[in-house]
């Protein structure tokens, strides 16, 4: 543990990153067990508190009030504070283990999450004011592996997730019913995101190819890398993707304008 857990640490490893959408907050954990909330326009710590558990994942309200954090046993949402530690909320999700995989809906109210505990590769969604189950309770089940990534399409009607099982799945954020079924021929998927519109899905794995989804056509661009995060700008006129090769030494992230054909600058 580092001496000053409100600076970066030189020897802790980012685990699980989120950007919120009207502040300039990037939410952080790592191997440190330390949650930090960065403000990316001034390089300053806004707040940060330190766990005696293992962090696993997290993510940002778009408003950048409030975070959700995944910790072995449950997820927790807390409030995020000004130049103090983040502040604990009575929500708690028990029923969530392990989790790394978490994502609040576009219009913040709802957030998303991933079971990882073995053998159960469940998702549930939440209210994020009240913290109950917009589904009475039920999970959604679809998945048989991992579950890599969770993404909400533009009106929040739709959420998108994939894993390490050859599949991505699209559900109906109302009921929890499944919306579509993509299957990606024997491929992992790394992250899958929606595009301007719910047809529209893009996708990386561990083949080297992005993969630009429209009504179940395929269409494959060759990245001659693996491809791991994605995420569009709001005006969805840029997508980023975060290379996530184990050949290459160092991570980068590239640049792709829309409509994505291929062309990209690296960074």
């Amino acid at each position: 543990m580092t001496n000053n857990p409100s600076g970066p640490n030189p020897g802790a490893v980012i685990t699980s990153m989120d950007v919120a959408v009207r502040k300039p907050l990037i939410a952080t954990v790592g191997s440190d067990s330390v949650v930090r909330i960065w403000n990316y326009e001034d390089r300053s710590i806004e707040c940060w508190r330190a766990f005696p558990e293992e962090t696993l994942g997290i993510a940002i309200h778009p408003s950048g009030f409030h975070v959700a954090i995944g910790f072995v046993d449950r997820v927790r949402i807390m409030n995020v504070g000004y130049k103090e530690k983040l502040h604990d909320t009575s929500l708690n999700f028990p029923q969530i283990k392990s989790c790394k995989v978490i994502r609040f809906s576009n219009g913040g109210q709802y957030v998303a999450a991933a079971n990882g505990a073995q053998s159960n590769h469940t998702i549930q969604i939440f209210s994020t004011y009240t913290g109950e189950s917009i589904h009475k309770s039920e999970a959604i089940r679809g998945h048989s592996h991992k579950i890599k990534s969770l993404a909400f399409c533009k009106d929040d009607s739709l959420l998108v997730s994939c894993g390490d099982d050859p599949v991505i799945y699209v559900w109906r954020v109302a009921d929890g019913t499944r919306y579509n079924e993509i299957s990606m021929s024997k491929i992992s998927t790394n992250y899958a995101i929606f595009g301007n519109d719910i047809k529209s899905i893009y996708a990386s794995g561990n083949d080297k190819m992005l993969k630009d989804i429209n009504d179940s056509d395929f269409k494959n661009l060759d990245c001659q890398v693996v491809l791991g995060p994605l995420t569009f700008t709001n005006s969805y006129k840029m997508m980023f993707g975060g290379v996530s090769d184990r050949d290459r030494a160092s991570g980068s992230i590239r640049c792709f304008k829309s409509p994505i054909i291929g062309n990209f600058t690296e960074h």
